[in-house]
């Protein structure tokens, strides 16, 4: 793939998208180094230790409801809130990584007769990053098949990893289940429900029990069931193998 230039990047925390309010993102994946350096090393010895995701984004501060002052400032040192960023377009297809996350500075300010501006940093709170997939990313009315990828198999000692942000839900009594399913092929003649996520019926978000290989089939989707009276959900999917 050829260098890219971000202009269309996506953020998810939660049940929120929050790009259009943003201009400047950055993600860090960090390896914890742990000394072991014994008598008679002459030089300093290492181990790798944890993975430390972060990220560090920075946009135009917009308050109301649904607005970035609202959402950050509730969800300010809540652990475990997933957090999907696509350094694309957050199309079915494009890379996405996603990790647990905790939000932990806000940062509303700025200058005189300036733009109101914020700052926002998250660091990992439990589980690891995975680099992945866009599986889905469309608002749905009926129960259906996403398009299948080729993600690769999970090997035994690799683990299935799915986030799901539900951002919309409208209709009467509505309810939505999602599943990633594998299959050999493509075609998916024979498909294996690998990840199901609880059955919801608002709008939230879920991070998968990560799912120990090994499975050989490469091919991967997602799928969903909804149910209700003139239902509409808009929700992303995304998964990775870590």
């Amino acid at each position: 793939m050829a260098p890219q230039i971000l202009q269309n990047c996506k953020l998810w925390v939660g049940e929120f998208e929050l790009s259009g309010s943003l201009n400047r993102m950055a993600l860090s994946i960090a390896q914890e180094l742990v000394e072991n350096t014994v008598f008679g090393m002459v030089g300093k010895s290492r181990l790798p230790g944890q993975l430390r995701p972060s990220m560090q984004h920075a946009g135009f501060w917009n308050p109301g409801t649904d607005l970035p002052d609202e959402i950050l400032s509730a969800k300010l040192a809540l652990p475990d809130i997933p957090v999907t960023i696509s350094p694309l377009a957050g199309a079915e297809g494009d890379v996405a990584y996603s990790f647990q996350a905790i939000l932990a500075k806000y940062a509303p300010g700025g200058e005189v007769a300036g733009m109101a501006r914020f700052d926002v940093t998250a660091e990992g709170s439990s589980d690891r990053v995975f680099r992945g997939l866009i599986l889905t990313n469309a608002a749905r009315t009926v129960t259906g098949n996403g398009t299948a990828f080729q993600l690769g198999a999970v090997s035994a000692i690799q683990k299935l990893y799915g986030a799901l942000h539900i951002l919309t839900v409208s209709g009467g009594t509505p309810s939505l289940t999602i599943k990633i399913q594998s299959a050999p092929t493509s075609g998916f003649a024979a498909p294996t429900d690998r990840i199901s996520f609880t059955a919801a019926t608002v709008r939230g978000f879920q991070w998968a029990t990560p799912l120990p290989g090994s499975i050989t089939d490469t091919w991967w989707r997602a799928t969903w069931t909804i149910s209700g009276s003139s239902p509409s959900m808009l929700f992303v999917v995304s998964a990775g193998i870590s």
